[in-house]
C-alpha cells in the first residue's frame, strides 16, 4: 500500500515533534494531565490572561522557530489560557503540545500558585518538579541549557 503525499508529511511531521526512540512505550502521545506527562516529557506550562497577550505570541513564536531543539528534549508545551480562549493552530504550528480540560488546568495554576492575570513560562521536568519560572519569555537558548543540566538529560544523552 502506498502512501499518499499527505500521509508521509503527516508521518514525517509526527516523528519531528515526539521523537519516537527517545519515548518509553508506556508514554501517551496525547497525555491530557501532568500526571501523564511524568516521567516521559517535560511539560513546558504556558500561562497567560488571554490568547492576544503579546508576551504569549512572542513565546509561541520563540517555539516555532525552535520546534526540533524542544522536540528532541521531549518538551510538551501546555498553553493555559485563564478566559478559556485557545491560541489558533497557527499560532502552534508544529510545536508539539498537549491539551489539558478546564479542570485541570485550574489545579494545575493552583498547584503551581499562578495568578488569572499573570503570564508565566514554566518548565516541568519528568519527576514533575519544577525546574525554572519565567515570568517574560523563555529564550529557548536558556531553555535547551536548564534541560541539557539536568541529570536525566544527560543520561538520555548517553543512550
Amino acid at each position: 500500500m502506498q502512501l499518499s503525499t499527505l500521509s508521509r508529511l503527516a508521518v514525517a511531521w509526527m516523528l519531528t515533534v515526539i521523537p519516537v526512540s527517545s519515548l518509553s512505550a508506556s508514554c501517551s502521545t496525547h497525555p491530557s494531565s501532568l500526571g501523564a506527562m511524568r516521567n516521559c516529557y517535560r511539560p513546558l506550562l504556558i500561562f497567560s490572561a488571554s490568547k492576544d497577550d503579546p508576551k504569549l505570541e512572542k513565546q509561541l513564536n520563540e517555539l516555532r522557530t525552535h520546534v526540533a531543539d524542544i522536540s528532541e528534549r521531549n518538551v510538551l508545551v501546555v498553553v493555559m489560557v485563564a478566559d478559556g480562549s485557545y491560541p489558533s493552530s497557527g499560532q502552534l504550528a508544529n510545536v508539539p503540545v498537549a491539551t489539558v480540560d478546564r479542570d485541570e488546568a485550574r489545579r494545575i495554576r493552583s498547584q503551581f500558585q499562578i495568578g488569572n492575570d499573570d503570564f508565566v513560562a514554566l518548565l516541568v521536568g519528568k519527576d514533575g518538579g519544577e525546574k525554572s519560572r519565567q515570568t517574560a519569555v523563555f529564550p529557548v537558548a536558556k531553555l535547551n541549557a536548564t534541560i541539557d543540566a539536568m541529570p536525566m538529560r544527560q543520561a538520555e544523552r548517553m543512550r
